[in-house]
């Protein structure tokens, strides 16, 4: 049974509480107290540096998705919104519709990639997807 002081830990952890992505607690026990899986873990100095390349290229994804995102709705112009208005029922033929929101749902999902990007870069650089 964990304490209050733990559980409340894991529960207000970022990746458990906004958007993932999702660690059991036996996990996170064992990155607090590094033990199991996280005992050989390189933690400060030069060997705590092991997480910043891959956190960092994690980072850039979500940088990327994000560009994804707002080069589909700002520069080629297919926005998910437009989808539910009744200037797309009247804007063209059927096959259109559908190409039409395919691109948006397509540059929308880009958008929700991003911040879990973002969220798994943290994780990455804090050692718990260590290995």
């Amino acid at each position: 049974m964990p304490t209050l002081l733990e559980f409340s830990a894991f529960v207000f952890m970022i990746s458990g509480t906004i958007m993932g992505p999702y660690i059991e607690f036996s996990d996170f026990k064992a990155w607090i107290e590094l033990s199991g899986n996280y005992k050989k873990m390189p933690v400060g100095g030069m060997k705590g540096t092991a997480t910043i390349i891959p956190s960092l290229t994690k980072l850039a994804i979500g940088f990327v998705c994000m560009g994804v995102f707002i080069g589909f709705t700002e520069f080629l112009g297919f926005s998910i919104q437009f989808c539910g208005t009744k200037e797309y029922v009247t804007c063209g033929s059927l096959l259109y519709k559908i190409f039409y929101f395919f691109m948006a749902m397509t540059g929308q999902r880009f958008f929700y990639y991003s911040p879990w990007s973002f969220s798994d870069a943290g994780v990455t650089a804090c050692g718990i997807a260590y290995n």
